[in-house]
């Protein structure tokens, strides 16, 4: 929602609310999952991809050739005048060397913990699915590389920029120096990017309060039809929780995906034991855990404190480790 804010305030040059068209698009995106469900989403998903790689592709090479020479050139000028943007502080102070490196670690961990991730191997055809997928994904990499390009050169391009303004340097390049249907081709990019990975979140949202709060937890849905029709009702409820959230505390779009992280990555030692340790594993540890671990993070994370320079989230995860560990230890299962 944050990136689609600034999308349609830059694509609409002032005429319009942006905050006002983002809780219609939220809006119309519910409505777009209640009735069109996963393999709609699916579906979606591949024109977004089309639409992505060639607006990454020009960010990051059209953008850096016609404002320095070439990318080479860019990274020149960027040494010469801003060498810092190049180099991270060393030790252990906040958004140092440690952090960034124990922030890598913790993104790789959790990066298949959200329930859109379990949504969709749950859906895969097959094994083989998986497989092809697991080894064609990290060739997206490549292209995070031309974002790099693009947004050094917007930095330089358009300097200044403080707090969540900083969001708006890319955008603000094409509205400023390309026409707008330049533009409007990358805009159109940008908010198919921003809705598709929302509705996965939402449909697997709703997904796994209907199965395991309502259908396990209370009884309620239990049959195919019954539980189909609830997921789609909790689409709308999420949708309007979501955005209630977001109206009432925007951040960036760095911070709020590194505060996305700090929680979801919580799940991480419950998935692993459920396959290494499950003999030995108990729901309280896990749940125990993962309660200590979010205890832990989002305060720390929250206030901006990195403890011996380490990721907040990194830190909650070894709490949340001890917790498990030791809970399940005490209170051993039955057999």
């Amino acid at each position: 929602m944050s990136g689609l804010q600034i999308l349609l305030r830059i694509a609409g040059y002032g005429a319009y609310d942006a905050t006002a068209s983002v809780c219609i698009a939220f809006l119309v995106l519910a409505v777009f999952v209640f009735t069109a469900g996963l393999r709609g989403t699916a579906w979606a998903s591949i024109v977004k991809d089309v639409l992505v790689l060639a607006a990454v592709g020009f960010a990051g090479i059209a953008i850096p050739t016609r404002f320095f020479g070439s990318p080479s050139a860019m990274f020149d000028r960027v040494a010469a005048t801003h060498p810092q943007m190049l180099v991270l502080p060393t030790g252990s102070v906040f958004h140092g060397t440690v952090w960034f490196v124990s922030t890598v670690l913790l993104s790789g961990i959790g990066w298949s913990m959200g329930p859109h991730s379990f949504s969709a191997t749950y859906s895969a055809r097959s094994g083989d699915s998986l497989r092809r997928n697991a080894m064609l994904l990290p060739f997206y990499q490549a292209f995070v590389t031309l974002m790099i390009f693009a947004g050094l050169s917007a930095a330089m391009i358009v300097p200044g920029l403080k707090g969540t303004a900083v969001d708006q340097s890319f955008l603000l390049v094409v509205q400023h120096y390309y026409p707008a249907w330049i533009l409007g081709l990358v805009v159109a990019a940008g908010a198919l990017a921003a809705l598709i990975p929302a509705s996965a979140l939402l449909l697997a949202g709703a997904a796994v309060i209907t199965k395991n709060v309502a259908g396990d937890g209370f009884g309620i849905a239990t049959g195919d039809a019954a539980r189909t029709l609830m997921t789609r009702v909790l689409v709308l409820v999420v949708a309007l929780l979501a955005l209630g959230f977001w109206l009432t505390g925007q951040r960036t779009v760095v911070e709020l995906l590194l505060l996305y992280y700090n929680g979801i990555t919580q799940f991480a030692p419950g998935v692993f034991a459920t396959f290494l340790w499950r003999r030995r594993a108990t729901a309280l540890g896990v749940g125990a855990g993962i309660a200590a671990g979010l205890a832990v993070a989002i305060p720390l994370a929250a206030l901006n404190i990195a403890p011996w320079g380490i990721n907040a989230g990194l830190v909650g995860l070894a709490a949340n480790v001890a917790t498990l560990v030791i809970l399940s230890l005490v209170a051993r299962p039955k057999a």
